[in-house]
């Protein structure tokens, strides 16, 4: 990679340790300072809240409402004051300013982490609503239902993001667990994906020793609103996210094994499901690439580290070698575990045939904070997975993380306009943009030293 200008970096990571927090009062933790667009979405879902307590509350009504107007004024300012990237200038001051943006970002890492640790999830109740009643009455004319079916309770599951997850218990089923899972699109997800297509996926996965809840019914109509699906409950715990698993290695070496097992599949095995299968020429994939920026570029704050990551994803940009099954957003935040061991990988809406190394790319990031990167290949190779090269998975690294900014940018936009209104997506969108533009950056200082932009 080009030399860096040291001195120049020194400035820019002192400055950014300068600016990167506001000193909490009282020696708590400090506060980062966000781009106007994550700042605005944090005072949108705070009007939301108000906005419910003041229809709740007996007293001080109306002055909660005046304080919702307020809110809502500030965060319209605040979303209609867009900066205006730089013009102009060669690709080596591109990726000199992507590389001290890159350190800016890094410098602030530990201050981000702090702050979304004691961020508190709330779901909206009134954006997640379901029907108990009604799924009872379609339950009891169902075959595996029937007249004696009484459900006796429906617990929202936090954590879903795109897709409504309600936990069923009922007792009377003619052949029903008496515990289990209903699985609903909803019309808050910016994923494009369906239910639907993810019931096939599910029945063939239970045939194969991948750990995914067995699929128990279909619904395709909106007799409950929207398609959903039922799926059997699965025995574990749920703990971290895509940024924070757990920080224990016979958990990584699980996946490892876990994570073979899935690549190893012949995909003939999948031929009657509705799978996208990923771009498999580089033409394809770099006007993919293209796409994604184009949408970036009107929806996203801009950053001088994802501009440099599309040019240089453009120029890197391959045809596949591989193609496997790939879950596509493997993370904590998708696995049970006990013991141990790993007991269930769930939601596989975003499901594709691809490389695999796309799936290693995106769990790296991870996986690095609980075992070195060297052993998880070693023991994923061991357990049957197939050979991928490292400059594949820089590759993927890149691009994956580049395709998550994407649709949490997308759902910015959606909590933005009105089109989500619902807390728990609010407050992890507002988390999740630092942290993925960390992850951004972490992977494209690394690909700038193996591919150079200025030698391409």
């Amino acid at each position: 990679m080009a030399q860096r200008d040291s001195g120049c970096a020194t400035a820019v990571e002192s400055e950014s340790r300068e600016r990167a927090a506001i000193p909490a009062p009282h020696g708590g933790t400090p506060v980062p300072i966000l781009d106007s667009r994550t700042l605005a979405i944090c005072l949108k879902n705070a009007s939301a809240t108000l906005a419910q307590l003041s229809r709740e509350s007996q007293t001080g009504a109306r002055e909660l409402a005046g304080t919702v107007r307020l809110l809502d004024q500030i965060s319209f300012n605040l979303l209609e004051d867009r900066a205006i990237p730089a013009q102009g200038g060669d690709l080596a001051g591109l990726t000199q300013a992507a590389i001290q943006e890159a350190e800016a970002i890094a410098a602030a890492e530990a201050v981000f982490m702090a702050w979304q640790s004691q961020l508190a999830m709330r779901e909206s109740a009134s954006a997640r609503a379901f029907d108990a009643r009604r799924l009872e009455a379609y339950l009891r004319e169902h075959p595996l239902g029937g007249p004696e079916t009484c459900v006796r309770s429906a617990a929202q599951v936090p954590g879903g993001r795109t897709k409504q997850t309600v936990l069923i218990e009922q007792t009377g089923a003619r052949a029903l667990p008496l515990r289990f899972i209903i699985r609903q699109d909803w019309a808050a997800g910016v994923t494009a994906t369906t239910v639907t297509d993810e019931y096939p996926l599910l029945a063939a996965l239970a045939d194969t020793a991948v750990p995914s809840p067995e699929p128990l019914l279909h619904e395709p109509s909106d007799i409950l609103a929207s398609p959903f699906i039922a799926v059997e409950w699965m025995r574990g715990q749920s703990a971290g996210d895509m940024f924070s698993p757990p920080l224990r290695a016979d958990l990584a070496l699980d996946f490892a094994a876990h994570l073979a097992a899935l690549h190893a599949i012949p995909v003939e095995a999948f031929a009657a499901c509705p799978l996208r299968r990923e771009h498999g020429s580089a033409a394809e994939l770099r006007a993919e690439i293209e796409a994604v920026g184009e949408e970036l570029q009107a929806l996203a704050p801009p950053s001088r580290v994802v501009d440099c990551a599309l040019i240089w994803l453009r120029r890197n940009a391959s045809s596949s070698v591989g193609s496997s099954l790939l879950h596509n957003d493997l993370g904590f935040h998708n696995f049970l575990f006990e013991d141990g061991r790993i007991t269930g990988i769930l939601d596989w809406e975003l499901a594709s045939i691809g490389d695999p190394a796309a799936d290693l790319g995106y769990c790296r990031a991870f996986v690095e904070k609980m075992i070195p990167w060297a052993d998880f290949l070693a023991a994923y190779g061991a357990a049957g997975g197939p050979a991928v090269s490292g400059d594949a998975v820089r590759f993927f690294s890149l691009w994956t993380m580049v395709r998550v900014y994407r649709l949490v940018v997308r759902s910015a936009a959606a909590i933005a306009d009105g089109r989500i209104r619902d807390h728990e997506i609010t407050v992890t969108v507002g988390a999740s943009v630092p942290l993925l533009l960390q992850c951004i950056a972490r992977h494209l200082l690394e690909c700038l030293d193996h591919a150079p932009l200025e030698r391409q």
